[in-house]
């Protein structure tokens, strides 16, 4: 098998996550108009992204940039909404698209090397099972806010703020793809989706606190990453006017799904403590504050 994911498997999971959007939301086109449009879509992703598979690395970045632009103009196009809520589901609908690639092709580079079994049918089963269960999955979790209504309308600030902390996240799990010498280089790709839940975690938390504030302007989120003498930093704030209260040192959840709700920070501390940092978290003069620590040398 490939060492590197196929493109074709990016390029279905970005217009995968373009369409769960899409259908949860109201749109501007329906019936055949907007199924063409789809297909329409679908075909212009896979060649784009097929089409500059052969490039050199430092064209890589350039041609994601395209991909991502392609999906914006796909959501605007048939979302209701205006540029900025369509830039917004942009953003979420890419990380999407980025974590069910990776788990994808993660999972079944294991059932490889593990069976030596590899071809046309097992690396098609598993991407129609693994983005099946992936994207059912996300579409069930965003029918609980969605209603049926118009893509989520966002203010400039908003939309910025989102932008860099997708950005952040998305080379973060991609620095070993550029070079091999980051903090978080395997020899096995699976390690990407465990950066993903550091980034996608810290990232959703504070999210959901900032939109719970009724004023916009104290919507604050601040996100770090940075090296301090032998040490990879990540430090994630975010004003919080209503401190939690902590439990085993980790904020207990106002939800009603506990189970599913606490299972973020107690699976980023697991994640931490298996490249050897540490994870606190605490809450001071209205602000809530997440660092991850982790020591350069052992990796």
């Amino acid at each position: 098998m490939s060492e590197t994911m196929p493109r074709l498997f990016t390029a279905l999971a970005e217009w995968g996550a373009c369409m769960l959007f899409l259908l949860q939301y109201s749109r501007r086109l329906r019936g055949p108009r907007f199924w063409l449009t789809a297909a329409g879509a679908l075909v212009v992703q896979v060649l784009w992204l097929e089409g500059t598979g052969s490039l050199p690395v430092a064209f890589w970045m350039p041609a994601m940039a395209v991909a991502v632009g392609l999906m914006f103009l796909f959501l605007a196009f048939c979302g209701r909404s205006d540029l900025l809520g369509a830039g917004y589901c942009t953003v979420r609908a890419f990380l999407l698209a980025e974590f069910t690639a990776s788990l994808e092709w993660q999972l079944y580079a294991f059932f490889v090397w593990e069976t030596k079994i590899d071809g046309f049918v097992p690396a098609t089963v598993f991407l129609v099972v693994i983005y099946g269960a992936v994207f059912l999955l996300a579409y069930h979790l965003e029918q609980r806010v969605s209603q049926g209504g118009n893509l989520p309308r966002m203010t400039g600030r908003e939309l910025l703020s989102a932008a860099s902390m997708g950005l952040a996240a998305f080379l973060i799990s991609n620095m070993s793809f550029v070079t091999a010498n980051t903090p978080f280089t395997s020899s096995v790709e699976q390690e990407i989706a465990n950066i993903h839940t550091l980034f996608g975690n810290a990232l959703d938390n504070a999210i959901e606190c900032e939109l719970s504030i009724p004023d916009k302007e104290k919507r604050l989120i601040h996100l770090e990453v940075y090296t301090k003498k032998d040490f990879l930093v990540i430090r994630c704030e975010n004003y919080c006017p209503a401190p939690p209260i902590f439990q085993d040192g980790l904020p207990m959840t106002t939800k009603a799904d506990r189970e599913y709700h606490g299972y973020g920070l107690k699976s980023m501390r697991y994640t931490a403590q298996k490249y050897g940092g540490t994870m606190t978290v605490q809450a001071k003069d209205e602000w809530f504050q997440l660092t991850l620590l982790f020591p350069l040398e052992h990796h």
